[in-house]
């Protein structure tokens, strides 16, 4: 177990039914020296996270993706992102909303990323671009004005170019525009829709022409639908 430095989750269930495994545990705990976890698809972020807590998080552990965070997920997942504290560099995040859309308000209450100061990769998954649904990505990026960001993904399902009008893409737009400007060096769109490349380049140059011109704006195509 000490020398697993990367953990990657796709379905698991598990449970601790035995209360003295679960003291013995505790007394002394496993001494980890994870770099990387990685959920994937529809692993449970909630158990493995509450499992951490329950044990000093190993200081070499930098780099966590969560494929999606749930409404129900995101109280813990957000309490382990915020002990991980500085120690976190990477961190890949996509929450789904659908099912509980009044938790894009109140998502960045639960998750904050003010304390993750010396992270400099964020990768977004942004797979529902209507507003109501999407007023979490400029919260989080808010959260992150402070941290010296270097690269920034947005993973995103652009259908039609006209998914990029409005307000909540003109406040995603401002913070990009304003914020990051000496540490940034690279903003990656992550293209999954079905839009073809030439237009979906279009679009983006026309939604951040201050990438553009910075040269640091890169379109990178998905999308299963394009192949």
């Amino acid at each position: 177990m000490p020398a697993l430095t990367r953990f990657s989750v796709d379905l698991i269930t598990w449970s601790f039914v035995d209360r003295f495994h679960i003291d013995r545990m505790m007394a002394d705990p496993p001494k980890l020296q994870l770099s990387g976890v990685e959920f994937i698809r529809f692993a449970d972020p909630v158990k493995f996270c509450s499992w951490l807590l329950r044990m000093p998080i190993p200081p070499t552990l930098q780099t966590v993706a969560f494929h999606w965070v749930m409404a129900e997920d995101a109280q813990m997942v957000g309490k382990f992102l915020a002990e991980l504290g500085p120690g976190l560099r990477s961190l890949r995040i996509g929450c789904r909303l659908d099912k509980h859309p009044e938790m894009a308000y109140s998502l960045n209450k639960h998750i904050d990323l003010s304390h993750n100061v010396e992270m400099h990769s964020l990768h977004l998954v942004v797979a529902d671009l209507q507003d109501y649904l999407m007023l979490w990505v400029p919260a989080i990026l808010s959260q992150v004005k402070h941290v010296p960001l270097r690269r920034l993904t947005l993973e995103v399902w652009l259908h039609n170019g006209l998914q990029l009008v409005s307000d909540v893409w003109d406040e995603i737009v401002a913070l990009l525009d304003n914020e990051w400007v000496d540490t940034m060096h690279e903003v990656v769109i992550m293209h999954r829709g079905d839009l073809c490349m030439k237009y979906t380049n279009a679009w983006w140059a026309w939604r951040i022409p201050s990438l553009v011109g910075r040269r640091i704006l890169r379109v990178q195509d998905r999308s299963p639908f394009l192949k």
